[in-house]
């Protein structure tokens, strides 16, 4: 028995590896988080039509369309676009027979100065590759739509806005590495969540984030810190600077149902302009 142990335990290590590297590289297609279907595990954690006219509310959510671009069979997962205009309208919608309403929140303006956006859990990836769309450099609004179901609230989409168009289609954001083509039906590329939070950051947030992270090991309870100024149950934001001298910050807020794994899209204008960056939770 003795003799068969460092097998075993060889064979354990090799496992650890290889979970890591996936968790490290993987928001993709084949993984489960790459599921729209799936919900998260942990619960406790804590097109916008070219109409500006927002749908009316009480419309269950089965009534809902999906996206500007219509979803065709073996399609990769695609923004329910009526739902998030229901949503940041402050509208109501049923599923199961539930109610669900929704409130929005401004929770900050995000600093851009690099012509590009990333998007992560800020706690376990703080320096993410940036989309390949670019976007406009100046400061930008940030707001939350929070889903109510009775007592409870879940953040359920995070908007960053560019400009006050209206979209008319919608991508997936993806970064360098990422091909939509290779997507299943359902799949999607999203950023994984490990600590129930995700934010918007200029990449070069993202570098001076991830240099006081580890120049300061206990930098993350100053964003918790930060986070629990705002928290209600069961969500909460915060608007972090992580170099006092640089005007790039970090916008985080709560991840819906909590850990898990989360898709992004712009939404863009007529000539291909980005108007808007959503990040959906997969709340409803």
């Amino acid at each position: 028995m003795l003799d068969v142990l460092p097998f075993f335990i060889a064979i354990a290590l090799v496992l650890v590896v290889l979970g890591a590297f996936l968790f490290k590289n993987g928001h993709g297609k084949g993984r489960p988080e790459a599921h729209a279907a799936s919900k998260p595990d942990a619960r406790n954690s804590e097109s916008v039509p070219a109409s500006p006219a927002a749908p009316a509310p009480d419309v269950p959510i089965e009534q809902l369309e999906t996206s500007a671009f219509a979803a065709t069979s073996g399609a990769p997962y695609q923004l329910k676009a009526d739902l998030l205009a229901l949503a940041f309208a402050g509208g109501a919608t049923q599923k199961d027979g539930q109610e669900i309403s929704f409130v929005v929140h401004e929770i900050g303006l995000l600093e851009i100065s690099s012509g590009q956006v990333a998007a992560s859990d800020p706690l376990v990836a703080p320096d993410p590759p940036a989309f390949t769309q670019a976007v406009p450099n100046g400061r930008h609004p940030v707001s939350v739509a929070i889903a109510r179901f009775g007592s409870d609230e879940r953040i359920a989409y995070a908007r960053l806005r560019f400009t006050e168009a209206a979209p008319v289609r919608w991508e997936m954001a993806r970064s360098a590495t990422q091909d939509v083509a290779t997507l299943g039906k359902d799949e999607f590329f999203g950023y994984g969540v490990d600590a129930g939070t995700g934010c918007f950051m200029d990449p070069r947030a993202g570098q001076l984030l991830n240099a006081r992270m580890e120049a300061e090991e206990d930098y993350f309870e100053v964003i918790i810190e930060e986070m629990d100024k705002t928290y209600a149950h069961t969500r909460s934001w915060a608007d972090i600077r992580p170099d006092p001298a640089a005007p790039e910050n970090v916008i985080c807020f709560s991840s819906g149902w909590g850990d898990g794994s989360y898709p992004s899209f712009f939404g863009l204008d007529a000539e291909g302009r980005p108007v808007v960056l959503v990040t959906d939770f997969l709340v409803t």
